[in-house]
This record gives C-alpha cells, structure tokens and sequence, in this order.
C-alpha cells in the first residue's frame, strides 16, 4: 500500500537560523534571514524536505549569504533552485570542484557575464554549505533546496526529524 503524507512546518518567520545553522557575509553587510519554512512529504518511509530560505541585507551594498546548514537525520541534498524576480531557476548537480569554479565565473569572477547564483555543497555527512550572490541591498534573496532522508516508524507512527529552529537566536 503507498501511503503519503503531506505536511507544511513553518521553521520561523522572523530573523533567526538553526540552533547549529550559522550564517556569514563576505563584505560585513547585515545580512539576515528573514524566512526559513520547510514543506515535508513523506511517502513510503521517504521524507522529501522542501526547503525554502529568504535573505535580506538592509546594508548599502551587495553581499553574498554563506550558509552551514544541519542537516536531517540521513538525509542527502537532492535538488537547488534559485528565484530571480519572478522566475525560478533549477540547479544542476555536478562534481564539485566544478560547480564551485561555474559559482567563480558566475559571480563575475571569470569570463562569463555575471549572474545571481547559489551553491550548495557538503561540508560533512550531516552538513551542506550554501552560497548566495548577490544578496542586493534592500531586496530579498530566495533559494530553495530539497533534502530527502529515510523516515523510522515506531509504534504506529512514522518519523522525521528536522533541527531544531531556535526562534531567540538573531545572526
């Protein structure tokens, strides 16, 4: 029997990360982030996490957000995509060397004519690193990225885990 099970989790929507998420900035602009929620579909003992983040830069210049994000229970990133004005833009997975020298030249970096690219990569078996450029003053930068993880079911119940989202906590 395929069972399926559709829930939304709004993480915060106010400036705050995770407990371990720790945001930073390459040019000491006020970056934060604004909104952090997560829609999760569970179906046959698979939890697809969609995650979306929203940064902010109330500063007077562009910047780029870098993100380390903790990571579910034995997930693994499966998909990234950006939003740039009204449209998205999906991510392509590649090795990562390569993706980290495309994010160079897209940053206008390299020869190429610049662009407003995410990267998200590992950092650990249960950390990714994600990179936004630019995070333009006064605008709002919006990434998503999908995580999927096996679920445990225990007594009836199936579960997930997420980490934990402290809503004191300020960048």
């Amino acid at each position: 029997m395929r069972r399926a099970l559709s829930v939304c989790v709004v993480a915060a929507l106010w400036p705050s990360v995770g407990v371990a998420d720790q945001l930073a900035v390459s040019l000491d602009q006020p970056v934060y982030e604004s909104a952090h929620t997560v829609d999760l579909r569970v179906v046959d003992g698979v939890a697809t996490y969609k995650v979306r983040r929203e940064f902010v830069n109330p500063g007077t210049r562009s910047d780029q957000a870098i993100l380390e994000i903790d990571l579910p229970y034995g997930a693994a990133a499966t998909g990234l995509r950006i939003k740039a004005r009204d449209r998205w833009y999906e991510g392509e997975l590649m090795e990562r060397e390569k993706a980290a020298a495309l994010y160079r030249e897209m940053t206008g970096m390299g020869p190429y004519r610049p662009k407003d690219p995410a990267l998200l990569s590992w950092a650990w078996a249960d950390k990714l690193y994600l990179q936004v450029f630019p995070v333009m003053p006064g605008q709002v930068s919006t990434v998503e990225y999908t995580l999927t993880a096996p679920t445990r079911y225990a007594n009836g119940r199936t579960w997930v885990s997420y980490p934990r989202v402290d809503a004191t906590a300020t960048t």
